[in-house]
């Protein structure tokens, strides 16, 4: 199994505020490629619009990066509390808050899904991508109750749950799952990435099988064409390899 992942800070940023765990290591910025060994693989997002993002993602992150033992939700549940309290020792940011979406293994095979928030998961399926976590936007909301006129016109990146934000009930949408499939492998990106591309895009990136820094850059240079000012986080798990 092979993990190949790549970040990029948005603009006017000094540092991203998303974070990635990758072979039991927090990773920031650049290209990364390697034998997976770790308990699992991550995008943590801050959320931008609440001051201490960066903070959030990294706490969550390193409280993750050793892998998860016993019950998943009762763990997640925890570090969301332990966010919590942590952000009332920082004056200014005690609304800190991030996403995330963890893809856990059980000895070197994807084993479950940990989700909340709107960094996304998908499966790759042949030369499809098969999107197995759901948006918690207010996006994604409107459109489940079929009001797609108020969908259009809602903030895009608006999110509905997510941990920390100084209220345990903010988590309440989490998603814990088990992977009860044979996938060919995974993609997990950050809104940075997936709300400026077609999905499209993404299929032919993950189909050509080129994933060296260039190719990365490239996919998320097509997103900068787009619009994306936002951080950008890529991680693809290919175990077909």
């Amino acid at each position: 199994m092979k993990v190949f992942a790549y970040m990029e800070h948005g603009a006017n940023k000094i540092c991203s505020e998303d974070t990635m765990v990758l072979n039991g290591q927090i990773c920031k910025d650049g290209y990364f490629s390697f034998d997976a060994s770790g308990k699992c693989v991550a995008i943590a997002d801050g959320v931008g619009g609440n001051a201490g993002g960066q903070e959030a993602s990294e706490f969550v992150t390193n409280m993750l990066k050793a892998g998860i033992v016993g019950d998943v939700k009762e763990t997640a549940l925890r570090i969301n509390e332990e966010l919590i309290s942590y952000a009332k020792t920082i004056p200014g940011k005690e609304q800190m808050a991030t996403t995330l979406t963890a893809l856990l293994f059980n000895d070197e095979k994807p084993a479950c899904v940990l989700h909340v928030g709107n960094t996304r998961l998908s499966a790759i399926q042949g030369e499809y991508l098969k999107q197995l976590t759901r948006d918690h936007t207010t996006v994604e909301f409107l459109r489940s109750r079929g009001d797609f006129d108020a969908a259009d016109n809602a903030p895009q990146s608006e999110i509905t749950s997510c941990f920390g934000a100084g209220n345990a009930a903010t988590i309440s949408q989490l998603q814990v799952y088990e992977i009860d499939k044979n996938y060919a492998g995974f993609v997990i990106t950050s809104d940075g990435l997936h709300d400026y591309l077609d999905e499209e895009v993404v299929e032919d990136f993950i189909a050509s099988g080129e994933f060296s820094e260039d190719a990365f850059k490239s996919l998320v240079q097509q997103a900068r064409d787009n619009g994306s000012v936002d951080d950008i986080s890529v991680i693809v798990v290919n175990l077909w390899e």
